[in-house]
């Protein structure tokens, strides 16, 4: 797990995006918790949020904000393609455009607020692909989004409120290969460049599909250990946000472990009530297009045992994690710090300019 903060692209729509929203289970959850969380502090507060949507992508998160009620949604995207389409999508359904703004920015060069909540949905195949709780975590830390408690005793109103990433070992006959689809151009010698001998196994049929761009495919596994917690995310706190494990022991027989992979799986607690889940069973149990649009847009991480060496007994492995965010999280807080001297170095240049309404 790289500390470096994942930056997206500036411009070009991704294509796994049509997949990304077809995959139903994930919009169901998120929908259900945004209501939920809005719901909550209407009760605690008497009136709607004004919410802040990091990564807006196409507007989707930002549409269930306004259809549940927010105030106001600030929507910002670091790619100016998908910010022009989460425009053009969202006014069509809202066109009253007091009640949101979409701007083409990345959040550390954000400064305006404070806002009364923040979503998110930057989990990819790892929980800590995309960088979601560095991106979050600075929201919080510079005021963008408001503190309801104490420096002590926070409360921040955020979707997600949590995540756990878990390491598992499988049996598992099928895994991902590469194929063209073009018989005069195979690319074997690619795969086997990343994927080099020491990490295959003849027992693993490795399928060749990569129009997937799936990590495991197939129904034919099983769990062969018990999930362990590698990596704790908490996105509504600023302190102690990361809890790491600093290894994991696991105890495979030696017949099982030819065809055993180690995956990682992950699940969000979006709101009090609401979980959004990441693992093999829960995909597995889907239906087959939310299937194929979970397994396109996130994947699963995973490594065959091949290439692991073993300890003594030969049935221990020993994993080491590391997860050094501290580096990542100032470099990110000095980028926001700097975007806001420089934004008030430019106002006092200008006249003031009327606000949006919150």
């Amino acid at each position: 797990m790289d500390a470096a903060a994942f930056v997206p692209q500036r411009s070009g729509v991704p294509a796994y995006f049509p997949a990304l929203l077809n995959d139903t289970d994930r919009n169901n959850k998120y929908n259900a918790a945004i209501k939920e969380t809005i719901t909550l502090f209407q009760q605690a507060y008497g009136r709607p949020p004004t919410v802040l949507d990091v990564g807006v992508g196409t507007g989707l998160l930002t549409m269930i904000a306004l259809h549940h009620g927010a105030a106001h949604v600030m929507g910002l995207e670091a790619n100016e393609d998908l910010a022009a389409i989460a425009r053009r999508q969202i006014a069509a359904r809202f066109p009253d455009t007091t009640r949101w703004e979409v701007r083409h920015a990345l959040s550390v060069d954000f400064v305006d607020g404070p806002y009364d909540m923040v979503v998110c949905d930057l989990a990819g195949a790892m929980l800590n692909s995309e960088s979601m709780l560095l991106y979050m975590w600075d929201t919080l830390m510079r005021g963008i989004v408001r503190n309801f408690g104490t420096p002590v005793n926070p409360i921040f109103y955020t979707v997600p409120q949590h995540g756990e990433m878990t390491l598992c070992a499988y049996s598992c006959t099928q895994a991902v290969g590469v194929n063209t689809g073009l018989s005069f151009a195979p690319m074997q010698e690619a795969y086997d460049a990343v994927n080099t001998p020491p990490q295959r196994s003849p027992t693993i049929n490795w399928l060749r599909d990569e129009s997937m761009q799936i990590c495991l495919a197939g129904t034919d596994w099983h769990a062969l250990t018990q999930p362990q917690r590698v990596l704790m995310e908490r996105y509504n706190q600023v302190r102690n946000s990361v809890t790491c494990e600093p290894s994991i022991t696991m105890h495979i027989s030696p017949a099982q472990y030819d065809t055993a992979v180690l995956v990682l799986e992950w699940k969000l607690q979006l709101s009090p009530t609401v979980v959004l889940r990441h693992d093999l069973r829960h995909v597995s149990e889907m239906t087959e297009p939310c299937r194929l649009a979970r397994w396109i847009t996130r994947g699963h991480m995973y490594c065959p045992l091949k290439h692991i060496t073993p300890c003594q007994p030969s049935s221990t492995y020993t994993f080491d994690v590391v997860y050094c965010p501290a580096e990542m999280i100032m470099r990110l807080r000095a980028m926001g710090m700097q975007a806001e001297q420089a934004a008030q170095a430019q106002a006092q240049l200008q006249p003031p300019q009327p606000q949006q309404p919150q």
